[in-house]
């Protein structure tokens, strides 16, 4: 009797559980045939410019490495960092006693020379000397002639002299110091406000957009809200290998403020190239990566849903834009409810994101 009575409670709690299981199964069924609230926003194309952002280090349009021809003990150096010159200003050199005495030496072996050379000219003519003695006099003038002209040179570049009218940029030695030949001694830059320039990195999809005497705007920490114009000066036809980026170098024009080499610069860039274009918000995101983004567009007059897969050309903080000619026609994209949309399903237009959850969650 108690197994009976047992497999009667099993049977009648087994009927229950299918008829619950029924009950919630209808509900299920009509939620996924009631049509899903959503926002819809009307996308227009446009062709207004879209700015490209980047920064970089305000740099002289020429920065020069300065060095000594020869290697020596540093005698003076005549300039600080900061400091302005001018073309042709001495700014350092080497003690030159050892120099000097060189100079001297090879011009009394070139003086020696070129009186062995007459003598044996001379000698040649009253045919005392032979040919060969001549040639051999004449190899030996020419070869002390090279070593004065050379110790000359040396002599000229134990001294750095400015080669453009600028700043001193940084300073590498100071007075005493033993240096190589060829080592920097100083850096100098071009001093005009006209010459300052800005190089910037850009993707591959924005250099493009580029050409030179595009217009830009630069903002520095330095300057609080104050805006310094400038153009695209040059482009580079090839990335940098390491950061896979296309460097653009900018010229800014004159201003009042006093614009320091290493300001870090937020540059904005206005492409005078530019192209058909929607810019959809970015709540119409539904999923995606970097290159290829899905986003809900309302068909068949709003009553279902659809699934498109487009390209963003410039992602915003709001928005993405789309090249109409890449997207085709988009007059409306679902925002608000996008997420709980699929392909192919039924959609209702209700008025803000709240009511949209509160419907959703039912």
């Amino acid at each position: 009797l108690k197994k009976i009575i047992f497999h009667i409670f099993l049977v009648t709690g087994m009927l229950v559980l299918v008829a619950c299981g029924k009950s919630d199964a209808t509900p299920t069924a009509d939620a996924q045939n009631r049509p899903h609230p959503v926002k819809i926003v009307k996308v227009e194309q446009t062709s207004a410019p879209i700015p490209i952002e980047s920064s970089g280090k305000l740099a002289s349009e020429a920065e020069m490495l300065l060095s000594f021809k020869i290697g020596g003990v540093v005698d003076r150096i005549l300039v600080n960092e900061g400091q302005t010159v001018s073309e042709g200003q001495l700014l350092a050199h080497l003690n030159l006693t050892e120099i000097d005495a060189r100079v001297r030496q090879a011009k009394n072996a070139f003086e020696k020379a070129e009186r062995d050379m007459a003598r044996v000219k001379a000698l040649l003519k009253d045919s005392v000397a032979t040919l060969e003695q001549y040639q051999n006099a004449s190899t030996g003038y020419e070869v002390a002639q090279a070593d004065y002209e050379i110790a000359k040179f040396n002599q000229r570049y134990a001294k750095i002299i400015a080669p453009t009218s600028g700043k001193v940029l940084r300073r590498f030695v100071e007075r005493g110091e033993l240096i190589n030949p060829g080592m920097p001694a100083m850096q100098i830059g071009t001093a005009s406000a006209s010459s300052q320039i800005i190089r910037i990195g850009v993707s591959d999809r924005d250099v493009v957009r580029l050409a030179p005497g595009d217009t830009a705007q630069v903002r520095f920490d330095a300057y609080p809200g104050a805006k310094f114009s400038g153009y695209v000066t040059e482009i580079a036809a090839a990335a940098d290998p390491k950061t896979g980026t296309f460097e653009v170098e900018l010229t800014l024009e004159p201003s009042k403020l006093l614009l320091k080499n290493g300001f870090v610069g937020k540059v904005k860039l206005f492409p005078a190239k530019q192209s058909a274009y929607y810019r959809i918000p970015m709540s119409a995101l539904v999923d995606g990566s970097r290159d290829l983004v899905s986003i809900m567009i309302p068909v068949n007059e709003r009553t279902s849903a659809r699934k498109i897969t487009v390209r963003p050309e410039h992602v915003g903080t709001d928005y993405f834009t789309v090249l109409a000619s890449e997207a085709g026609k988009i007059g409306e994209v679902i925002t608000d409810g996008a997420a709980y949309v699929r392909d192919g399903e039924t959609i209702s237009l209700v008025g803000n994101i709240s009511e949209i959850k509160m419907i959703a969650e039912k």
